[in-house]
């Protein structure tokens, strides 16, 4: 089925497409099981289960910065025909996350039953799925290599599916949240059997082979991952750390106000990074291939794209928060409807360089970055404790603090350092911010003159917002295609598909 699509649309598209509907089912189930396991399991069954849930986030912190590394110097090897450094770089991966979770596991099942902890099978179960989670994922770094990113994504929605379906049989015969532990470990199980099965179709000459394990390989991967977990910890104090601060210095009411405004800014953001994660496999062999102005060009082109694609949901829901909230959660709020509006209005500009980080892993410099977010998250940490202490601004203080710093971060910092690293020119990116400035300008101020046309039907008002910020920011980029690409190489020319 994906050969035939590829043939008629291209594997970018394919890559994208996928990526999007394993995201979007993704939400859906995660939408649908909440009020699922209310029913069955009541409030503080649903809090054990968000517990549970947060184990593989917090293990991921140093397993994702691991599977970071090995896919920038597999991607690189690949890409430049080093079949024999490929082979130390995958076994050398497969042997990191095994040792990893060697580990792990008995520490965590030590330090469970080691103390007076209820749901300790569910909690050792989440830590297992957790290492057959990574194990998979690795399986399929051959293909992602190659710009087969469907196989990551069938991977990934294998898991979401399987597990969804044995909680549901499960949850049948006993309502009991261990099940879900049991579900979890036979999705990643699947998903284990899949992505092997994958490896044999584009192993592209990669063996299993102990004899494979270099301790160079570890040494190269260590260094990298280190600092893409430092990284992960100034994001943790940029984003994460927020609600317990509002819930000490303010209330537990803001924080649930304000908890509603990251949900949806982290919906965002894993949208930004699902795009910027189709461009990774294009950048890390235009790195390998040394290609520098296609780099550029890639660069470009995701900032306007991912910024464009953003700028669709954000207009409708600016213009239409107090309607979502109605239908989303029953609940009319003035505060809430302001945070959202704030929050979120330039979330497009801010996100548009997700696809960043992968160029400074192709680059090699992720030192930098990691401790600029480390830096920028702890500022904002400083910032907000002192606006709590001695000013009355309530969650404000947190909102314009965060949106001031990941300007700093995301803009000033990513921008000026590609800048340096690849000594090329910042305009064509500034440019790319304002074009993803008029198009959001654009659309918002449609979808509010259409709020006056059509009035006393709000989901009438909500759709045809969707439908202008839609053709608004697809004429954008069709535009940006054929006018204003900064890609001018007279060796190579890049079409849109080929992304």
């Amino acid at each position: 089925m994906f050969s035939f699509l590829i043939s008629k649309i291209g594997q970018g598209k394919v890559n994208l497409l996928s990526a999007v509907f394993v995201l979007g089912a993704s939400t859906l189930v995660n939408f649908l099981l909440t009020p699922f396991f209310l029913e069955h399991v009541g409030i503080e069954g649903l809090g054990t289960i968000r517990i549970a849930l947060s184990i593989p986030l917090y293990i991921g912190l140093i397993s994702l910065a691991l599977m970071a590394s090995f896919s920038r110097f597999l991607v690189i090897n690949i890409n430049s025909n080093n079949i024999d450094e490929a082979n130390k770089v995958f076994n050398t991966s497969i042997a990191l996350v095994s040792s990893f979770f060697i580990i792990v596991i008995p520490l965590s099942v030590l330090l469970l039953y080691s103390f007076d902890v209820s749901n300790k099978h569910l909690y050792t179960c989440m830590v297992i799925y957790s290492f057959i989670t990574c194990l998979s994922v690795s399986f399929t770094l051959p293909a992602y290599a190659i710009n087969k990113q469907q196989i990551y994504n069938i991977n990934k929605f294998i898991t979401l599916l399987f597990q969804t379906l044995f909680i549901l049989i499960l949850f049948q015969i006993n309502a009991d949240v261990f099940y879900i532990g049991i579900s979890f470990i036979i999705g990643s199980i699947v998903s284990l059997i899949y992505s092997i099965n994958s490896f044999n179709a584009f192993s592209n000459g990669l063996k299993l082979k102990i004899s494979y394990v270099s301790k160079r390989n570890i040494l190269d991967i260590y260094h990298m991952s280190k600092w893409v977990s430092v990284e992960s910890l100034g994001i943790f104090f940029l984003l994460t750390i927020d609600l317990i601060l509002i819930k000490h210095f303010l209330s537990l009411k803001e924080a649930g106000e304000y908890s509603i405004l990251i949900q949806v800014i982290v919906a965002f953001i894993t949208i930004a990074k699902t795009v910027g994660g189709v461009y990774a496999p294009k950048i890390l062999a235009s790195y390998a291939n040394k290609n520098p102005e296609k780099i550029q060009y890639l660069a470009s082109n995701s900032i306007v794209f991912i910024g464009l694609i953003l700028t669709i949901p954000v207009s409708a829901v600016v213009s239409n928060t107090e309607y979502i909230l109605s239908i989303w959660l029953n609940y009319e709020n003035k505060v809430i409807n302001e945070l959202l509006f704030y929050g979120l209005i330039l979330l497009p500009i801010l996100l548009s360089t997700s696809s960043f980080p992968y160029i400074f892993s192709a680059y090699l410099k992720v030192k930098q970055p990691a401790l600029s977010t480390v830096v920028i998250g702890t500022l904002h940490l400083i910032t907000v404790i002192i606006l709590s202490l001695f000013y009355d601004f309530g969650v404000w203080a947190f909102l314009f603090s965060l949106i001031f710093f990941l300007f700093v971060k995301n803009i000033i910092f990513t921008v000026s350092y590609f800048s340096i690293i690849s000594k090329r020119s910042m305009t064509p990116f500034l440019l790319c911010f304002a074009f993803i400035s008029s198009c959001l300008l654009i659309s918002i101020s449609a979808s509010n003159l259409v709020q006056g046309l059509i009035l006393n039907n709000e989901a009438l008002i909500l759709v045809a917002s969707l439908v202008i910020s839609t053709i608004t920011a697809s004429l954008f980029y069709f535009i940006y295609i054929k006018k204003i690409s900064f890609y001018n190489s007279s060796k190579e020319k890049i079409i849109p598909s080929e992304l």
